[in-house]
């Protein structure tokens, strides 16, 4: 379900409402992983662990702690997919604040890189 705003930014509100509405799914579902597996047993039964991610996320750990999770390539395909409307729309908010220019962006760039952290 999508919800419309109306404001002076709809077009960009009505997409970052679907956009956090889907990263809110797909973290909910990566959180409710059932199915956790150590990583030498998921070496060994490797086969099952891709079944398995067909239906839901398999969470691998190694020394009790979660190293990785493997999910369906439809999940992997929606969660790209928000990925790439949420780093459109940061872009297409900073193409509306403005360029810094040449010059800056060198100076800039420059002086990010000789600064000591």
């Amino acid at each position: 379900m999508s919800v419309r705003y109306r404001c002076p930014y709809g077009v960009f509100i009505y997409k970052t409402v679907a956009v956090l509405t889907e990263m809110i799914k797909l973290i909910n579902i990566i959180n409710m992983t059932n199915i956790t597996i150590p990583a030498t047993e998921a070496k060994t039964k490797f086969a099952e662990l891709i079944d398995a991610a067909r239906n839901e996320p398999v969470t691998v750990t190694r020394n009790s702690k979660p190293v990785a999770v493997v999910i369906s390539p439809e999940d992997y395909e929606r969660l790209s997919a928000v990925d790439d409307a949420y780093w459109g729309n940061k872009a297409t908010q900073a193409k509306k604040a403005g360029f810094l220019g040449k010059k800056k962006t060198s100076d800039f760039i420059s002086n990010t890189l000789n600064s000591k952290n």
